[in-house]
């Protein structure tokens, strides 16, 4: 039996007001191209479907387009849990319904874990989805004591009486820690790891297979099988040098399971440029679409820096100094013995040495003075 695994696809997402629909679309079809190269007809999504619990208008539209595709195009299966970012109302709309077309959406935790029959030449296939839920929605409705995350995981999978000598497979989206430790990014939401939200992933080596969401850069944990198939895209700087890639996975009969990773390629790349203005805005145009997080190492600040940069990178997202930050971090700005005798125009002037080692021009001066003085007379009037 193939399938293959995707998770977070946080449809709606932008970078810095930038859409990324066009980019998230391409990234869909060549999931779906895969699901055709490879012979494959089950699709898990493991998770965060929208990057926001009231998606818009077209983010809703493009998945529906996709999964179209898959299922009333191509007749695939197409298995789907929430994560922390969805609407679990809005995702289960119709859900009842549209198994019978191939769609089973589990967007309630349920005890025990609502489970799927899948059937190949070598026999049965446990497919187990427990969508994303909390100690609390658990401790409530099914009357545990369970505190932790790890609580109530182990909860939700002793009270589902599994025979692990079967082959099983289980769709989550938590977070599950090796060691204690994962590799996260900056563009997940993380909650409390150092209390409650970590899961040992060793909880799951009876697993054939662990099917991950929430996590965005692609990792196993603990084994092979235990494993995040990460964002379909870059979502932050922090992952600029992860390679993002879908999971297929074949399991033959037990103990016999094969995971391949295929490359997903964005439209539009994510990268870093770091130096001088100068030098970014002189150097040869080697990226054009790609979206760029500038790194300025000016040692002031440029003016209209941003507007300047999107002049030859029309697709930058962030614009950062590092010189200048590092040197602020390195100085103590200190109130000086007589600060109070100063006047405004002067207590500034102060300020802004310290923080610059430069003084304020005969221009920036006359600017401040007619601030200061705007200040003092709509206080006074007031």
């Amino acid at each position: 039996m193939k399938f293959l695994h995707i998770a977070d696809l946080h449809i709606g997402k932008s970078l810095n007001q930038k859409s990324l629909l066009e980019d998230q679309k391409v990234v869909l079809d060549q999931i779906i191209k895969q699901m055709e190269d490879n012979n494959i007809s089950t699709l898990l999504l493991a998770g965060d479907i929208y990057d926001k619990q009231i998606p818009s208008k077209e983010a809703v539209s493009l998945f529906n387009e996709f999964l179209c595709d898959l299922i009333l195009k191509h007749h695939y299966k197409v298995y789907i849990i929430s994560g922390n970012h969805d609407s679990v109302e809005r995702l289960n709309f119709a859900s009842s319904i549209l198994k019978s077309e191939g769609l089973f959406i589990e967007t309630y935790a349920t005890s025990p874990i609502t489970k799927y029959e899948l059937f190949d030449e070598f026999g049965k296939v446990n497919l187990y989805m427990l969508p994303f839920s909390t100690p609390l929605y658990t401790r409530t409705k099914f009357n545990t004591t369970c505190k932790t995350y790890s609580d109530m995981i182990k909860y939700y999978v002793e009270s589902s009486n599994i025979y692990f000598n079967e082959r099983n497979v289980l769709m989550t989206h938590h977070t599950l820690l090796h060691e204690n430790e994962a590799k996260f990014s900056d563009s997940e939401i993380r909650f409390n790891i150092g209390g409650t939200e970590g899961i040992d992933a060793a909880y799951f080596n009876n697993f054939d297979y662990v099917a991950l969401g929430h996590l965005h850069c692609p990792q196993y944990l603990s084994k092979e099988y235990i494993r995040y198939s990460g964002s379909i895209l870059k979502y932050s700087e922090s992952e600029i040098n992860t390679p993002k890639s879908s999971v297929m996975v074949e399991i033959n009969e037990k103990g016999n399971v094969i995971i391949n990773l295929l490359p997903l390629v964005p439209l539009r790349d994510l990268k870093v440029l770091k130096g001088t203005i100068e030098e970014l805005l002189i150097a040869p145009s080697i990226i054009i679409d790609d979206f760029v997080y500038v790194i300025l190492t000016n040692d002031k600040t440029v003016p209209y820096a941003m507007k300047r940069i999107k002049v030859k990178y029309p697709n930058a997202v962030s614009l950062t100094y590092d010189n200048i930050l590092k040197t602020i971090e390195k100085k103590v700005i200190v109130k000086s013995v007589d600060f109070s005798d100063k006047n405004y125009l002067e207590q500034f002037n102060e300020f802004y040495n310290n923080v610059t080692e430069d003084s304020l021009n005969d221009n920036q001066i006359n600017i401040l003075t007619k601030l200061i003085n705007k200040a003092v007379e709509e206080n006074e009037t007031n």
